[in-house]
């Protein structure tokens, strides 16, 4: 579509999206308090739901209806720190290794699209300055094509598979070892802030309540 057609979905809603962002008061989620698979369980459950704005964002843009560009900027800031910075370095320094001998073609695969997955996430932060809404959203469905079968193949696959791997005893040390990993990605940061900061983004799009969401 023609740049004209498409100059709306450059301008935010400013009313819709009051208060979005990386929040620093957020309730946490304990991340203490569950298992260590459970807490990567749960990050996937943020990338699922961050995956659904980008979603709802394409095909607005698709349908020519308005979007608000900061909602789609906080959506892929809140992948960048919550993803890929602390979630995948967990999995790729500590998981993945445990399971080379055992699933080491399927590792490989999961590597190389965080790799990818990072430079889409460049693409579409590069995108709010204004280049083409095509563009964008080839990116935000090139995002979710890729990592809605990554995710799930990690929650099927990888992770009851380490867990065995390890045994209880290597499990426990695991356990340790992402909390600690995590403090030290995370800094003073509060690790538990990203579900607060979602669910304002889906307030921000008008999905948040699921009642509306069934057929």
């Amino acid at each position: 579509m023609a740049m004209e057609d498409r100059r709306s979905f450059l301008v935010a809603t400013g009313a819709a999206i009051v208060g979005v962002g990386i929040s620093a008061d957020a309730a946490p989620r304990g991340r203490a308090a569950v298992t260590p698979i459970e807490a990567l369980v749960c990050d996937h459950g943020i990338l699922r739901r961050v995956m659904y704005l980008y979603d709802e964002a394409a095909r607005r843009m698709e349908g020519n209806e308005d979007v608000a560009m900061d909602v789609v900027g906080a959506c892929a800031a809140t992948i960048r720190r919550v993803i890929e910075d602390v979630h995948e370095r967990l999995e790729e320094e500590l998981v993945f290794p445990r399971l080379e001998r055992t699933h080491g073609e399927l590792v490989g695969v999961l590597r190389r699209q965080h790799g990818v997955g990072r430079g889409l996430t460049d693409q579409v932060l590069a995108l709010m300055k204004g280049a083409s809404a095509d563009h964008l959203v080839f990116s935000l469905r090139a995002f979710t094509r890729m990592y809605r079968p990554h995710a799930d193949r990690e929650d099927t696959v990888v992770f009851p598979a380490v867990r065995d791997a390890v045994g209880p005893a290597g499990y426990r040390e695991l356990g340790e070892q992402l909390g600690e990993r995590t403090r030290q990605l995370l800094g003073s940061r509060d690790e538990d802030r990203a579900l607060e900061d979602v669910a304002r983004l889906e307030r921000a799009l008008g999905v948040d309540d699921l009642a509306k969401l069934m057929v």
